[in-house]
């Protein structure tokens, strides 16, 4: 009896599939790898720079604000930027230069209101902590002195700026820190600082003013203290350096501040404001 021999077909049907070679498996593994390494950076750099633009947008609509407050109530107005406290990070919140007034009895004072007292060139300066109308006498207990070198500043003619009181503060984008630009610097190493404003005038004009954030004022709680000290001034500005936080502390560690004025201007982006339209024109 002659027993039939399997079809192809058959044979095929139940073949047991080829399985991979151990050399194929390592070459895919290589590839995978290879592209992971390659993306990485790339997908770094496009997180960078989307941060970095929603900065931008951030801080123009910060200083757009400012600047219609400034014209709105024909007095200046500003952005300030500084490392927060609380949080680490980099924040902006709107200011306002404070008027001070010599004081006077039987005048209705509101919290806030900044006095001074005795004579020139040596006042002594108050913040209202109470509304109140005051008397004949200057009463204390209603006002908080300044720090004895604030007082120093502010003689030598320099105004109080101050947090508006209400207003928002808005941060920077996890991972973006800035170095506000002064353009007055009395050295190279201290073109950059951590605390700085953009401030303009009554007309909306970006204006440069030598100012001093007062120990007992709002913003100055606000402000990492560990670079200030009482009565820090501060000096109106241009614009700001962005760059990457984390970057910028492991690769200048135990560096001199001029190395690290070096580094901002080799890797951080530029933000000047125009001074006429409080528009930011990103440099390069």
């Amino acid at each position: 009896m002659i027993t039939p021999r399997p079809t192809t077909r058959y044979h095929r049907a139940h073949a047991r599939p080829r399985a991979f070679t151990l050399t194929e498996l390592l070459v895919v593994i290589g590839l995978i790898v290879l592209l992971i390494t390659i993306a990485i950076p790339t997908f770094s750099v496009l997180r960078g720079n989307n941060s970095i633009e929603n900065a931008i947008n951030v801080v123009s609509a910060s200083l757009a604000r400012a600047r219609s407050e400034a014209i709105g109530l024909q007095r200046p107005f500003g952005i300030a930027f500084y490392r927060e406290q609380a949080s680490g990070r980099y924040a902006m919140a709107l200011v306002e230069l404070k008027s001070v007034s010599i004081w006077t009895p039987n005048t209705p004072y509101n919290i806030g209101d900044w006095v001074k007292t005795g004579t020139s060139p040596n006042y002594s300066y108050f913040v209202c902590q109470t509304a109140h109308t005051s008397g004949n006498t200057f009463d204390a207990s209603s006002w908080q002195a300044i720090h004895p070198t604030t007082n120093g500043f502010l003689n030598n003619g320099y105004p109080p700026v101050e947090r508006v009181d209400g207003s928002e503060r808005l941060l920077l984008p996890i991972g973006l820190s800035a170095a506000s630009i002064n353009v007055n610097a009395s050295s190279p190493e201290t073109i950059y600082s951590d605390t700085g404003l953009i401030l303009f005038d009554e007309n909306g004009m970006l204006t440069s003013r030598q100012v001093v954030v007062a120990q007992e004022s709002e913003l100055y709680r606000q402000i990492d203290d560990s670079a200030t000290g009482p009565g820090t001034q501060v000096a109106s500005q241009i614009g700001l350096m962005l760059f990457e936080d984390e970057r910028f502390k492991s690769e200048t560690e135990g560096q001199t501040p001029s190395a690290k004025q070096t580094w901002i201007d080799n890797n951080g982006t530029p933000l000047l404001v125009n001074r006429y339209n409080a528009t930011v024109v990103k440099g390069e």
